[in-house]
C-alpha cells in the first residue's frame, strides 16, 4: 500500500510538473527547452577528449531529413535581428552583475558534499585539492575558479533562455508541417527514455509503477514529453540549417568539457543523461548555435 501511495504521488508531482512547463516554456507552440544535466551514474570515468561509446552506437541512428521541408519561416533573419538586439540590450543592463560571496560558497558547499568532504567545519586548503581533484592546491584558488564557473554559468543561462525564446519566436510565426516520418518513427523510443530515466532518478524502477497500476498514466506523460523534445528537435535542426551550422566530435567534446565545469559533473553523468548518441549530438548543436548566435 505504501508503494502505490507512493507512485502516486510522483505520477502527481510529474503531471504538475508537465503542466508547468508547458505553461511557462512552451506556450502554445510545444517547444521544450531542457532542463540542467541531472547526475546518472559515476560508474564509469571518461577521459577527457576521450572517444564517446556506447553500447549500440547505430539503435537510435536516424535517416536524416531537411527540416526546412516542415518549417516554413518568412521572417527567420527579422526574427533573429530582433533576438540579438534584445540579447544585446539584457547584458548591457546587467553588466555590472557580479557573482556573490554566498553564492560561491554555496556551489563550494555542494561540490564539497558530491566529493564526500566534511562540511561542518570551515574548508581549508587540503579541502579544496581533493574537491578539486588536486587541480586546486587552495582554498582562495578554488574560489577564484569557482567565481569563474559561477559566471561563465549565469551568462550561458541567459544566452540559452534567448535561444529558446527565438525558437518559440520562430514556432509562433510560421508554417509547421507536422513531425517529420523520420522522426515519428522514434517518438516511441523517446517516450521509453523518458519513462525509465525519469522513474531512474526518483528512485522508483519501470516493474514497481507497473504493479502499482499507475503506468498508464506515467507513460502518457513521458509520451507527452518527448513529443515536445521532436518538435523542439525540429525547430533546432532548422535554424541550424539557415544558420549553416553542423555538430563535429570537437563540437560536442567541447560542450562536455563546459559543462563539467560549470555543472561540477563527469562527462560519463553528463553523457548517460542524454540516453542516445543521437540526442547527444542534438544538445550539441544547440549548444553550438547558443554560441554562435550570441
Amino acid at each position: 500500500m505504501k508503494k502505490k501511495i507512493a507512485i502516486t504521488i510522483l505520477i502527481v508531482l510529474l503531471t504538475v510538473t508537465a503542466i508547468l512547463l508547458f505553461i511557462t516554456l512552451h506556450k502554445d507552440n510545444g517547444v521544450s527547452q531542457p532542463a540542467d544535466p541531472v547526475p546518472v551514474s559515476k560508474d564509469v570515468p571518461v577521459a577527457k577528449n576521450e572517444p564517446i561509446q556506447f553500447e549500440d552506437p547505430e539503435e537510435d541512428s536516424r535517416p536524416e531529413y531537411t527540416a526546412s521541408d516542415y518549417v516554413k519561416c518568412n521572417d527567420y533573419q527579422t526574427m533573429k535581428d530582433e533576438i540579438q538586439t534584445d540579447y544585446k540590450t539584457e547584458a548591457i543592463s546587467e553588466t555590472e552583475e557580479q557573482v556573490s560571496d554566498a553564492e560561491i560558497t554555496e556551489e563550494l558547499l555542494l561540490r564539497a558534499e558530491e566529493a564526500g568532504v566534511n562540511t561542518n567545519k570551515t574548508l581549508n586548503d587540503q579541502d579544496a585539492a581533493e574537491i578539486s581533484g588536486q587541480k586546486y592546491q587552495t582554498i582562495d584558488e578554488y574560489r577564484a575558479y569557482l567565481k569563474d564557473v559561477l559566471t561563465q554559468k549565469k551568462e550561458f543561462s541567459k544566452k540559452t533562455d534567448m535561444f529558446y525564446s527565438f525558437i518559440e519566436r520562430i514556432a509562433e510565426n510560421s508554417e509547421q508541417s507536422g513531425i517529420p516520418p523520420e522522426l515519428e518513427e522514434y517518438e516511441g523510443k523517446y517516450a521509453e527514455d523518458q519513462l525509465e530515466n525519469r522513474a531512474k532518478m526518483l528512485g522508483f524502477s519501470i516493474d514497481s509503477i507497473k504493479e502499482s497500476g499507475e503506468y498508464d498514466s506515467f507513460k502518457q506523460t513521458a509520451s507527452e514529453q518527448s513529443s515536445e523534445d521532436l518538435l523542439t528537435e525540429l525547430y533546432i535542426k532548422y535554424i541550424a540549417e539557415k544558420e549553416g551550422v553542423v555538430v563535429e566530435d570537437e563540437d560536442i567534446n567541447e560542450m562536455l568539457e563546459f559543462y563539467t565545469d560549470i555543472y561540477g559533473q563527469t562527462r560519463t553523468d553528463i553523457i548517460q543523461n542524454t540516453y542516445t548518441p543521437y540526442k547527444l549530438e542534438t544538445e550539441a548543436l544547440a549548444y553550438k548555435l547558443i554560441n554562435t548566435l550570441f
